[in-house]
């Protein structure tokens, strides 16, 4: 319309000449400042990762029962141990733990004793796992279990076991929960029943005598000295240190 004036658009165009070409060129855009942009950056690799981890560990879970399910006929559904059968509680062990034994049982430093029948049936199912990937989702699938305090069943002289126990704190710590560097797994909530079998076994030669084994020939040289009263008095002295828990009296002397 004659004589009405012009308004400019909101988005104002400017132009440059080239030549004989001239250009349209959009204003820029406001960029977001550079630390902005590298805290979304932070968190967005942040949620990825974290992602990543349970997406890993979701896996694991989602796998184990079907491949190594096996391993709760003895052990438990929950892997507390069944003394029954003399399956072990596997719950709470810490995974260094768990590789090493499968790697004693797989080498023949275990369960190789003909007087270890718990032993011998467990080396073969060690040894069924043939490559490194299988070692690790075994380790991994048994630290899936969740532990519970097993309920003390030794009864002995917690006073004389206390003094037996002391050669013992150089490697298992004075609380009885372990020393990783020194290859010493946690006593405290093992079941008692199996400490017992484990010292009679070490005792008499049923294990820790490969020569490959250097822990196993510490523990030997210890239980060596003991009798099977000194190795209920100990292992009665060790439930006493579960969670500030006292073992069971000890037993009437016989009439």
């Amino acid at each position: 319309m004659s004589g009405a004036k012009t308004t400019s658009s909101p988005r104002r165009e400017v132009s440059r000449t080239l030549g004989r070409c001239t250009l349209p060129i959009e204003p820029r855009a406001s960029t977001p400042p550079l630390r902005a942009m590298r805290r979304r950056r932070a968190r967005a690799h942040g949620v990825i990762a974290a992602l990543s981890l349970a997406l890993a560990a979701a896996t694991a879970a989602a796998a184990g029962p079907d491949e190594f399910g096996y391993c709760t006929v003895c052990h438990g559904t929950n892997g507390n141990g069944n003394a029954a059968i003399r399956a072990p509680k596997l719950a709470g062990l810490p995974p260094w733990y768990v590789r090493a034994q499968l790697d004693a049982f797989r080498a023949g430093w275990r369960g190789t004793a003909a007087a270890d029948a718990p032993g011998r049936e467990m080396q073969p199912v060690a040894a069924a796992l043939a490559d490194e990937p299988t070692l690790a989702r075994a380790v991994a699938y048994v630290t899936t279990f969740a532990p519970r305090a097993p309920a003390p069943t030794v009864r002995g002289d917690t006073a004389r076991g206390a003094t037996l126990y002391a050669p013992c704190a150089a490697c298992h710590g004075a609380t009885g929960a372990g020393n990783e560097t020194l290859g010493a797994p946690a006593l405290v909530g093992q079941s008692d029943w199996y400490l017992v079998a484990q010292l009679a076994n070490y005792r008499d030669g049923r294990r820790g005598t490969h020569a490959d084994d250097a822990h196993g020939a510490a523990m030997r040289a210890l239980a060596l000295g003991l009798d099977d009263a000194a190795i209920v008095d100990l292992v009665a002295y060790v439930d006493s240190l579960a969670n500030g828990a006292a073992a069971p009296p000890a037993s009437p002397p016989a009439q």
